[in-house]
């Protein structure tokens, strides 16, 4: 906002163009103060369960995905008697479907249960932030 005010050189609707923008700007900062404080509801409830520091303490996964993971999951870890069973219940791990002569045929299950959302039960191989991986894109 302080850019917009120290401009110099004036153009049609620069004027109406630096107040639009002003304004879009104090709506980008209050979204920004709600997100902050949405995430640390989030982190209070979190922190709340049991299981919270064991699935911080696992890389890559902070308080955000920990709490995407115990609501994919319901929280309960006693229900998955392995780590197979929390896989399939992911849907991550392939299993056979052969049938007669033909083995070998592994595909990826179809839960029962509404898949969970991309990121929330894997970590993402490269981790950088996006614009240390494209940064010619930006």
């Amino acid at each position: 906002m302080q850019a917009a005010e120290t401009q110099t050189t004036t153009l049609p609707g620069g004027q109406m163009a630096a107040v639009l923008v002003a304004q879009l700007a104090r709506d980008v900062m209050v979204l920004n103060e709600q997100v902050e404080h949405t995430e640390t509801l989030i982190e209070d409830r979190f922190n709340r369960h049991e299981p919270a520091e064991v699935i911080t303490s696992m890389p890559g996964i902070g308080v955000l995905l920990g709490a995407e993971f115990l609501a994919a999951t319901g929280g309960d870890m006693d229900r998955f008697a392995s780590a197979d069973h929390l896989a399939g219940y992911a849907g991550l791990a392939p299993v056979p479907r052969d049938s007669g002569k033909i083995s070998g045929n592994r595909h990826r299950p179809r839960p029962l249960q509404p898949r969970p959302q991309p990121g929330v039960l894997h970590i993402r191989a490269d981790q950088r932030p996006l614009q240390q991986r494209i940064p010619h894109l930006l």
